[in-house]
């Protein structure tokens, strides 16, 4: 099976995090579709990201970069330019590219605590979204 997490505000979670290591340890592919936007700073940057899976146990860093866990997969979509689209454009376009990403991989279920994106991704895809509640 092919799952999907958002990574900030949902793989965040230890009980979402401990879903997602049983789903590695029983041979599904795990996927991590998060946004990412870059003039927020080194919080928001791909190193962040990586280094936020490493606390949690699903990637490492050696010589040659960042790894992740077998069957574990990571896409990061950067959000358009801040200077030319408002916030809900990009978040909205976000969650559009997360759908599409999802029905190109044939991903399953996708996990996510945005309400816009869990709004946007059913347009480009077939998938189960379920909005993991604050």
């Amino acid at each position: 099976m092919k799952i999907g997490f958002d990574l900030d505000g949902t793989l965040d979670r230890v009980e979402i995090q401990n879903l997602a290591h049983a789903l590695l340890l029983g041979g599904h592919r795990v996927y991590v579709l998060t946004g990412c936007f870059l003039e927020a700073g080194e919080w928001q940057n791909y190193e962040a990201k990586y280094e936020k899976l490493g606390r949690m146990g699903f990637a490492w860093e050696d010589q040659d970069g960042w790894k992740l866990q077998d069957n574990m997969f990571i896409e990061i979509f950067d959000a358009v330019d801040h200077k030319k689209f408002d916030r809900d454009y990009r978040l909205a376009d976000i969650g559009l590219r997360k759908g599409d990403f999802i029905a190109r991989e044939g991903i399953e279920i996708m996990f996510d605590d945005s309400e816009l994106y869990v709004a946007m991704m059913p347009k480009m895809c077939g998938a189960q979204i379920v909005r993991v509640m604050p």
